[in-house]
């Protein structure tokens, strides 16, 4: 693990049982999380005080904001926090941001967590 381990991480996901488990997944890890159901719902806790190392997202999701627009707003407005898109279309447009194509498994989550940190750190 890179030095992500045990920082927070905001994960955005409307489907409440892939929120919940991924949720697990990175506690158990050993990081710290903070989940929002929408685009619009993480906007606000950015907006506010929150300052996560990283941003795990989905793309597609309801609301005024989806994840690309909620990505797009992090790299104008708090550019030091990583992105990485999640989503289970092939031709999603993804702008260049990492992705984690769903279905994954552990170690594909644990891989892009830690290069996309490498990359941060360069």
């Amino acid at each position: 693990m890179t030095e992500l381990k045990s920082k927070l991480i905001l994960l955005v996901e409307d489907h409440a049982p892939l929120r919940q488990m991924l949720a697990m997944s990175l506690e158990s890890l050993g990081y710290q999380v903070t989940a929002a159901a929408t685009g619009d719902e993480a906007l606000a806790l950015l907006e506010g005080e929150l300052r996560p190392a990283m941003v795990l997202t989905d793309v597609r999701m309801p609301g005024r904001l989806n994840g690309l627009g909620l990505a797009q707003w992090i790299a104008a407005n708090r550019p030091s926090i990583p992105v990485v898109l999640q989503t289970g279309f092939v031709s999603e447009p993804t702008n260049g941001y990492a992705v984690l194509r769903k279905p994954f498994s552990a170690d594909e989550l644990i891989a892009i967590l830690d290069k996309t940190m490498a990359c941060r750190a360069d």
